[in-house]
């Protein structure tokens, strides 16, 4: 049994449902099947009844759930207790945690550049929601953090530069693209709108609700998704629409698709992040400062450059 395995279990234990818990965890439905009855098998016992209605915990199942969360929570703090001794104590080591779609237009360039420049060192890189990202920065337990503003903002003694700016913005078909607000308007009270929940990202739920309000939209069909990358689906499968953060244009790529922004709304940024500067995160600003053509005024640093030469490895 694997890792995955038990967040697999705790899906169906949660949901009450196989095709909810492989769509969350981006398997099949006969996959998730063979991983029950495989968990079933190897301890000789029934953890669900399967009906017409779904799946229901029996005892042995609740028993089950009840010690798989204890687990995954052990194993995670074990994972950041080793973290936090040994991340940025050790200039050779540089530890990033990082929202994942909103490090596709950048970070796999930069990271490949840093390793370039400084072979001898070890990359952690670990992806959280914005929601975990808060209790990972609170903590220190990473060198760096890549995330929402108002989240870095909100961390005592945390230092942040903003990376990027944009405004909510609204996914559609290539065949349903708004080409004025009013279309879109159109577009959102006729339809779903899929978008982040609130338990994925409180900041830019609030974000989203203050678009719609100035939208003037009242009691639309909202549906909350919490797996970022999943949003696109709803759209592609003419299910409705989606609100989305700026980082994730990399969705509107899809040729099938088409992203709208508002000329008003509230500012949703994109920031990096870091408690205590060390060699190995300066070297890491640097590359970004001197390599990439990041669309912010923020990054004037100050302070010596490290470059190969001067980097302590």
């Amino acid at each position: 049994m694997e890792i995955r395995d038990l967040n697999i279990y705790l899906s169906v234990f949660k949901h009450q449902s196989l095709s909810k818990a492989a769509s969350e965890n981006y398997i099949t439905q006969p996959a998730v099947s063979r991983k029950i009855s495989a968990m079933e098998e190897e301890y000789d016992k029934v953890f669900f009844h399967r009906s017409s209605r779904g799946v229901i915990p029996t005892e042995a199942g609740m028993e089950f759930a009840k010690y798989a969360e204890q687990f995954l929570e052990l194993y995670e703090n074990s994972q950041k207790d080793i973290l936090r001794k040994k991340g940025s104590r050790d200039s050779h080591i540089l530890s990033i945690a990082a929202l994942m779609p909103a490090t596709n237009w950048f970070l796999p360039d930069a990271l490949v550049k840093w390793l370039e420049l400084y072979p001898g060192s070890e990359l952690i890189l670990d992806y959280y929601t914005p929601n975990e990202m808060v209790e990972n920065m609170r903590n220190d337990y990473y060198d760096l953090y890549i995330t929402v503003e108002p989240d870095l903002a909100a961390v005592r003694d945390l230092h942040y530069l903003v990376l990027i700016k944009d405004k909510p913005a609204l996914l559609t078909r290539k065949e349903d693209a708004p080409q004025t607000e009013e279309e879109a308007i159109r577009i959102l009270k006729a339809t779903p709108i899929y978008t982040i929940s609130r338990i994925t990202s409180t900041v830019f739920f609030d974000a989203f609700s203050r678009q719609l309000s100035l939208l003037g939209l009242k009691d639309p069909v909202i549906k909350e998704i919490p797996r970022v990358n999943s949003l696109k689906y709803y759209v592609l499968s003419n299910m409705g629409c989606v609100f989305l953060p700026p980082y994730l244009d990399a969705a509107s790529d899809d040729p099938g698709l088409s992203l709208f922004r508002f000329r008003n709304g509230p500012e949703y940024n994109m920031g990096l992040g870091w408690k205590e500067e060390t060699p190995a995160i300066r070297a890491f600003l640097d590359v970004l400062k001197h390599n990439f053509d990041l669309p912010v005024n923020h990054m004037n640093l100050s302070g010596p450059s490290f470059y190969p030469n001067t980097f302590p490895l």
